[in-house]
């Protein structure tokens, strides 16, 4: 099996964390009051190998983020984190930066984005290198299986869930058969066909069938109205009825033996243990577990209420979110309105500044003589006036834009205070809700521990003689009654060849009244149809009986396949298979501890312990151990064992920055 630990963890800047810790392979509790950086630090494993974030998400903010929420700039972000793969170490980096250019021609240069570098063992790599050797050492999608307790049960849909188990363990049709040997014989009856494809063919068949046994009465009583007595008829008619008679006796002596007394009294015993063992079932449940429930019930009624009092708390954070951003792009907006502000005011005093230039021409363009004095003077007049009312106009409009523009810059400023105002007005809120919040999360965390403890004293069947001894005797009256019905075979084979022999010998009798004329050989149409009847019901019968034996195949091959999948885990248990009210069963899988559904009725505690148990299962399977990565690992008091490495984020309001324990050492990130 190869074994993934880490070795030690460096956090620069990474989302505002500065962090190294040295772990050497071993269990690591990383410990700090809320905001702190713990899941930063579960962000910062995930993304060094991934590029995401500890909930999968490959767009989060990796910058540090100022009071007003806003990315600051120029910063690196670095995570460093050293592995020990089966003992040999492997160095990972990579680092988040902005890319800035300077263009020729250009006095400051420019932002063109972000971009991340790679190192491997201290090399600089390519992006495609660095994938490639994180997917050497381990895959993404067993890393996120065997890395977090609850990826598995709360984060991938059933039918993955149910995918990966199935690889655990199959059951074969001879598996099934070997359970209950009464089924072999529709292992023959299939003839290679699938069970889905010899259940459509048997229940085609059925229909088939019930419709031409609702015809055979009509066509008899038609039959019969045109019937005409000729001929005597009577002495083999006499015949063939004590050959009848014969023929019912012996169905009667193979009925007699299908039923026997002795396997129909053993039956109806076994039917009745069984149903004294559900009732008892049923009742000692009932009893072992009425206060738990009760408690349990109290349980999930406080577990909502705290849902409903975080709902509003999240709306709340949700209009501050909004109102900063809000002031944020108000405050974008202001500084470009100043930027076109000052460009107004810059253009209004280069335009004050430019003085009336004429160049005065003497000479006539026509006639090349000088012009009078009175001419020069007037034209020199009119260039005069011409430009100082363009000057006028041109100060007159970048004057009225500049007020514009600052009219802008005040409402923008005015939008910001008022935001400012309802930001601190829903932070008032938002600190009582958090109160209360907290609260009722103690209440919460109190009726949890005692939902614990009362489960974990309730007593339990196996313990139980008297149902044990129930079980036994259902079990001894089951092989009883297998005994028997096999013995019970081999009598009805011999009256069926006797059968046999005195129904060819009635066929033959009936082939001579057909010859006797016209109304005799309806009268054997309509015996043929009579006998067919019979023959249709009989049929019927068998066909039911392998419905029956199917459906019976199926829930014994699903009660296997679970028995078999459920025995790779100590703690959790899968529901695989869900029998409909009429009686189909469809595929499912619900994750279950001691029964409890992990969708509704598990605490925190046994949520994380359930994910640790599947997590070495899977870990076994998939022949590679992951560091396991436990957020708000203070919910657990005992984890169950792992032989992996246990990496604990613990909220403590003591730690005001994180607090790393390794082997009872502590030391300060």
């Amino acid at each position: 099996m190869k074994n993934v630990q880490i070795k030690a963890l460096t956090s620069e800047n990474f989302k505002g964390l500065h962090s190294t810790f040295e772990a050497n392979g071993q269990n690591v509790d990383i410990l700090g009051d809320n905001a702190t950086g713990k899941t930063t630090t579960a962000d910062a494993i995930s993304w060094v190998l991934f590029d995401k974030d500890s909930q999968n998400k490959s767009k989060f903010a990796i910058k540090t983020l100022d009071e007003d929420g806003n990315e600051q700039r120029g910063g690196e972000h670095t995570v460093e984190m050293v592995l020990l793969v089966d003992e040999l170490e492997v160095k990972l980096k990579k680092t988040y930066r902005e890319k800035w250019t300077k263009k020729r021609g250009a006095a400051e240069k420019v932002f063109e984005g972000n971009e991340t570098k790679y190192w491997i063992d201290d090399v600089p790599s390519k992006k495609g290198e660095y994938t490639a050797k994180v997917a050497e050492i381990i895959d993404e999608d067993t890393f996120k299986l065997l890395t977090n307790p609850l990826y598995f049960s709360e984060i991938l849909p059933w039918e993955s869930r149910r995918l990966l188990l199935m690889k655990l363990g199959a059951v074969t049709d001879e598996d099934v058969v070997t359970e209950n040997p009464k089924l072999a014989e529709l292992m023959f009856a299939l003839s290679g066909r699938s069970f889905d494809d010899f259940k459509k063919i048997t229940t085609a068949k059925k229909k088939e069938i019930n419709s031409e046994l609702k015809e055979v009465p009509v066509r008899i009583s038609e039959l019969q109205k045109q019937c005409t007595f000729a001929g005597d008829t009577a002495p083999l008619k006499a015949k063939i009825a004590e050959l009848d008679k014969e023929i019912e006796v012996l169905n009667e002596q193979i009925s007699n033996i299908k039923n026997g007394g002795a396997i129909a009294d053993k039956k109806v015993l076994l039917a009745e243990k069984r149903a004294e063992l559900t009732t008892y079932q049923a009742e000692f449940k009932a009893k072992a577990n009425e206060d738990v429930y009760k408690l349990q019930a109290r349980t999930q009624e406080e577990q909502t209420n705290l849902l409903i009092m975080q709902r509003p708390l999240n709306g709340l954070h949700e209009q501050v979110a909004l109102l900063e951003s809000a002031i944020a792009d108000s405050k974008a907006k202001e500084t470009t309105l100043k930027a076109e502000k000052a460009e107004m005011l810059q253009k209004y005093h280069a335009e004050r500044a430019v003085e009336f230039v004429y160049e005065e021409s003497c000479t006539c363009p026509t006639c090349k003589q000088d012009l009078p004095q009175e001419q020069l003077e007037a034209a020199r007049t009119k260039a005069l006036e011409d430009f100082n009312l363009a000057k006028s106009k041109k100060l007159d409009g970048l004057v009225h834009t500049g007020k514009q523009i600052a009219g802008e810059i005040a409402n923008e400023e005015v939008k910001q205070n008022d935001a400012l105002l309802k930001i601190n007005e829903l932070k008032a809120d938002i600190e009582e809700a958090e109160k209360a919040l907290a609260k009722k999360k103690e209440e919460v965390a109190k009726f949890e521990k005692e939902l614990a403890t009362k489960q974990a004293a309730a007593p339990t069947l196996d313990k139980d003689e008297q149902y044990q001894k129930m079980v036994a005797e259902g079990t001894t009256l089951g092989d009883e009654i297998k005994s028997l019905e096999e013995h019970a075979n081999e009598a009805i084979a011999d009256v069926e060849k006797q059968k046999q022999a005195i129904t060819a010998q009635r066929s033959e009798l009936s082939a001579e009244v057909a010859q006797m004329g016209n109304a005799e050989v309806l009268k054997a149409r309509i015996a043929e149809l009579e006998q067919r009847e019979t023959e249709l019901a009989n049929e019927y019968g068998k066909i039911e009986a392998q419905l029956f034996q199917i459906e019976e195949f199926m829930k014994v091959k699903c009660e296997l396949l679970e028995e078999k999948i459920n025995s790779h885990f100590k703690l959790v248990t899968f529901k695989l298979f869900d029998t409909q009210v009429n009686g189909a069963i469809i595929e499912t899988c619900e994750v279950l501890v001691n029964g409890v559904p992990f969708s509704t009725g598990l605490n925190n505690a046994a949520r994380i312990n359930a994910g640790i148990d599947i997590i070495n299962t899977l870990s076994k399977h998939h022949e590679v151990s992951a560091p396991i990565v436990i957020d708000n690992a203070e919910a657990v008091t005992k984890l169950i064992d792992t032989d992996a490495q246990v990496i604990r984020l613990i909220v403590s309001a003591a730690d005001k920055t994180l607090r790393v324990v390794t082997n009872e050492v502590s030391v300060h990130a």
